[in-house]
């Protein structure tokens, strides 16, 4: 297939596009800067110019669309501009795509758009109710796709994914913060009790390639998780018990976020119906990124 990526550049565009190449795919990409992923066409320019994006997605099979702003900071501190940028962005794909003639459009969710769940694990089924500004983008985000999917013949798939961690993520992500201080012996953190579900990117890479396979029409998310919760504390003992060093935790007030919930935990029968299932535990995770 001739698949574009948007967002090659970022954490999870990279692991997939290098994957998909492997898998014997035309990869093309959109990044605001220059690329070194071999076997990948590159255009460089912004989601936001509209002309670009058609010419982008001219003659591609399948459109997957991970630019956007995720990181919790700068989310949390230009809140509009984020939501601006996404919405955008996700319109410009959209309809760069529709117009193209393509065949799947396929969009990264966040199990953040849950909000706080009424029941665990949190299936597909249950509502949208976001609290967090990042819920509240990717649902809007996601009621866009499924717009469009209410009156055109194509597919599309929204992949609401949890905690995604692995080599080469930023370091403001909980687990590269822990390992950037594991020597230090002292580790600062927020909240080290809420339960996320952490899943590898890997495994990640794996939903899409199984998304990618999927054929029909219409408008269909899936969780994208390990089916396993644990706490920073936990990951935080786990990476002691493996790096065989001995950390405290003190916690920082100011890193503490509002409006998340205890604990996040995906439901993933429905992926895994496709054939899909974790590879990776935490543990084997972990000890790769040590």
């Amino acid at each position: 297939m001739k698949v574009l990526i948007t967002g090659m550049g970022g954490f999870l565009g990279r692991h997939l596009a290098r994957r998909l190449i492997a898998d014997g795919h035309a990869v093309h990409g959109v990044s605001r800067s220059p690329l070194d992923i071999e076997g990948a066409e590159i255009v460089l320019g912004d989601v936001l110019d509209r002309k670009l994006m058609e010419d982008a997605c001219s003659g591609m099979d399948a459109v997957i669309h991970l630019a956007a702003i995720t990181e919790f900071g700068s989310i949390s501190r230009h809140p509009a501009k984020s939501m601006e940028t996404s919405l955008l962005g996700t319109l410009y794909a959209l309809g760069g795509f529709v117009k193209a003639g393509g065949k799947h459009f396929i969009f990264p969710s966040s199990g953040k758009a849950y909000g706080k769940p009424a029941n665990l694990p949190i299936p597909e089924r249950h509502s949208l109710n976001p609290e967090t500004y990042l819920g509240h983008i990717k649902k809007l985000c996601e009621d866009l796709v499924m717009f469009y999917a209410s009156f055109t013949p194509q597919l599309y798939t929204s992949l609401r994914i949890f905690n995604v961690y692995g080599p080469g993520q930023k370091a403001y992500f909980l687990i590269p913060t822990i390992l950037s201080q594991l020597d230090k012996g002292e580790i600062i953190l927020g909240d080290i009790k809420s339960r996320r579900d952490y899943v590898h990117v890997e495994d990640v890479v794996g939903a899409f390639r199984v998304a990618l396979s999927r054929k029909g029409h219409g408008f269909e998310a899936y969780n994208v998780g390990s089916g396993l919760s644990s706490s920073a504390q936990d990951v935080v003992d786990e990476i002691s018990r493996i790096a065989k060093k001995e950390c405290t935790i003190k916690t920082d007030a100011s890193r503490l976020r509002a409006h998340e919930a205890f604990e996040e935990r995906a439901d993933i029968s429905k992926l895994k119906a496709l054939g899909w299932s974790p590879r990776y535990t935490l543990v084997k995770g972990l000890s790769e990124m040590l």
